[in-house]
């Protein structure tokens, strides 16, 4: 699993920094669920679909409709502006954007 180089580097690392990084070691490794060190750790991977479909479930409920409406309601108002006061127009659809 570990190449001896890498233990190399891992013992240098216990050996020097361990006097003083041990207590936020120790907070880091209490945040840990018990089973990180399994090779397929099924929980994490439960957690993650589950805030994948979530994440797809709000997305889904979002009504785009309402996005397109204000948007075409926009370009009407700037066109409509346009040919008689450019200023009012430009400020109106900053304030809206």
């Amino acid at each position: 699993m570990f190449l001896k180089e890498n233990l190399v580097i891992l013992h240098v690392f216990l050996l020097f920094y361990m006097d003083e990084n041990l207590p936020r070691l120790m907070k880091f490794a209490t945040l840990l669920p018990n089973n990180w060190l399994v090779e397929t750790p099924q929980p994490l991977a439960l957690m993650r679909l589950g805030r994948q479909s979530a994440e797809r479930e709000w997305i889904s409920e979002i009504n785009w409709n309402v996005f397109l409406i204000k948007k075409l309601q926009a370009n009407s108002l700037f066109f409509e502006l346009k040919g008689s006061n450019r200023d009012i127009s430009d400020s109106f659809i900053r304030s809206v954007i």
